[in-house]
C-alpha cells in the first residue's frame, strides 16, 4: 500500500503529499488499572498508601489508513478537500508537472483541519480517540 494525498493549491496546481511512514504511533486500546495498597510501616517511614498495578495498558499500532488520514488532516491547508489515492496512479512523467489537474468533485477523503499547515494551532498530542490535542501558537 503506497498511497499520496492529493489537493488543489490555492493557484490551480495540484500538490501531491508523500507521507513517511516512520512516524506511525502507539494507540492506547485500553488505561491500565491500578489498585490502592496500603504499605506497612517501617523504621524510616510511616504506613501509607500506594498504587499497585493490576493491569498494564494496552497500546496497538496506527493503521496505515489511521496515519495518512492524520497526515492528510494535518498537511493539506485548512478547508482545502483532498482525495487519498495510490502512488501509481500519479503521474511518473514530471515534465508537465504544472499542468496536472485534478476535479474538486473528486476530492472526498476529507478537508485539511485547522491546525498544521499554514495555522497558528499546533497538534502536541493525540489522545486515545485518535483526536488532536491542539495548542494555538501565540505571537508576540
Amino acid at each position: 500500500m503506497n498511497k499520496v494525498i492529493v489537493y488543489k493549491q490555492d493557484n490551480g496546481v495540484v500538490a501531491i503529499v508523500r507521507p513517511c511512514f516512520g512516524d506511525k504511533r502507539q494507540i492506547l486500546v485500553s488505561e491500565a488499572v491500578y489498585r490502592t495498597v496500603t504499605v506497612p510501616a517501617t523504621d524510616d517511614m510511616p504506613e501509607h498508601d500506594a498504587q499497585e498495578l493490576v493491569t498494564p495498558a494496552v497500546y496497538r499500532d496506527e493503521t496505515y489508513d489511521e496515519y495518512i488520514l492524520a497526515v492528510a488532516l494535518k498537511d493539506v491547508p485548512a478547508g482545502k478537500p483532498f482525495k487519498i489515492i495510490d502512488a501509481d496512479q500519479v503521474p511518473t512523467d514530471r515534465s508537465q508537472r504544472n499542468a496536472w489537474t485534478v476535479d474538486e468533485v473528486d476530492l472526498t477523503d476529507g478537508t485539511g483541519a485547522n491546525y498544521g499547515a499554514g495555522s497558528n494551532v499546533d497538534v502536541v498530542a493525540w489522545d486515545e480517540t485518535l483526536q488532536p490535542v491542539l495548542k494555538e501558537r501565540i505571537h508576540d
